[in-house]
């Protein structure tokens, strides 16, 4: 399996003019010894001159506007690099037909799932096309795509519906959540879509309680109530959303459990010191998740010192912190009173709290 994720056409055909207008400013005309974000903004400010006389002004003005307030070392890395070149989803493809790769579908389970992000007649649309390829260039631009996150696979070998059915049943899900914090709306390329609850409550119904269930368990619960294919969605959804786990079976877990049970307590101690890797490993779907410094001395302080309120927690956190050096920062400033970084350090202890479920289910704490 190959994953490669890359800018693409025609998502950023609109940006192609100003960025090239950016980077060419910054290598011609940069002074020597600037340094990233005194070129990036000295390129800004050249641009926004040439606009006020080019007749493109009221199409460039408002993405020039918008670049002007984000972060001046993103700007850096994502339009001033010497190659940039997004590309059509189609010649992708095409270089990696050599390779023998197939394309399989999107890293992103929302973005396989037609009916979230196209409207009927877009549906319809695509539905006439034959060629899967062709398909998914026309779908980028019904959607207008920036990014796309592939995953393409050499020697792929199809299964039939009954070994599909059967892969599905034997599938373990694990909900990350609490229930009552997962809401039934949705973030789409159409805008806020609102989830069917008579689909999603049965099933969320029974994954409260945070623990491994089968899909065939699940299935056979709902039978009178929820269709397969329907659940099959309804946990393609949540699992998209990165509310639910795909786990592995309870002999796997104990296979690997105590390898990353001593990777995550030698970065949790390592955490005391140093924040430069921020990831824990899970035994229960056997991948590494992103969790940062301050949540992984949360977690020692929540583990070795039992404390249990936000309150303990940030005092912990601030004990480690302060003899450091270290300060929180709020609204990109540096806070020097002890007071306000406890109550920033509260906070995010507080956010770490609520997801404590989720730490647990996928027991990196």
């Amino acid at each position: 399996m190959l994953y490669i994720s890359y800018n693409v056409l025609p998502g950023w055909s609109a940006q192609a003019p100003v960025r090239h207008l950016l980077a060419q400013h910054a290598a011609v005309m940069g002074a020597p010894g600037e340094n990233s974000v005194q070129r990036v903004n000295a390129s800004l400010e050249f641009c926004g001159k040439v606009l006020e006389h080019s007749p493109f002004r009221a199409q460039l003005q408002p993405l020039l506007d918008s670049l002007a307030e984000q972060n001046r070392h993103y700007l850096a890395h994502e339009y001033f690099n010497r190659d940039w070149a997004p590309m059509h989803f189609s010649d992708m493809a095409n270089w990696l037909t050599p390779a023998k790769l197939n394309y399989a579908g999107s890293a992103q389970a929302l973005h396989n799932l037609d009916t979230f992000d196209l409207r009927p007649d877009q549906r319809e649309l695509l539905a006439g096309i034959g060629d899967p390829l062709f398909r998914e260039t026309v779908r980028d631009y019904l959607v207008n795509r920036r990014f796309r996150t592939d995953l393409w696979v050499k020697g792929a070998r199809r299964l039939s519906p009954a070994e599909v059915a059967h892969r599905w049943d034997q599938q373990q899900v694990q909900l990350l959540q609490a229930r009552d914090q997962v809401t039934l709306t949705l973030d789409t390329a159409q805008g806020k879509l609102q989830l069917l609850s008579q689909y999603y409550e049965p099933v969320l119904d029974l994954l409260a309680d945070l623990r491994p269930h089968a899909v065939a368990e699940l299935r056979d619960a709902l039978r009178d109530r929820v269709m397969p294919n329907d659940l099959h969605e309804v946990l393609a959804v949540l699992h998209g959303r990165q509310q639910l786990a795909l786990v592995q079976n309870q002999a796997q877990q104990e296979a690997v459990s105590a390898r990353c049970q001593a990777f995550n307590q030698y970065m949790r101690t390592r955490a005391m010191t140093n924040g430069d890797i921020a990831c824990l490993l899970s035994p229960a779907t056997g991948g590494c998740f992103t969790v940062g410094r301050l949540p992984q001395v949360f977690m020692e302080g929540w583990r070795k010192e039992a404390l249990r309120d936000a309150e303990q927690l940030a005092d912990y956190a601030w004990n480690i912190l302060q003899p450091q050096g270290q300060r929180m920062m709020r609204d990109g400033q540096v806070l020097e009173a002890e007071a306000d970084n406890l109550q920033e350090l509260r906070k995010l202890a507080e956010a770490f709290l609520n997801e404590l479920p989720r730490y647990q289910a996928l027991q990196l704490v």
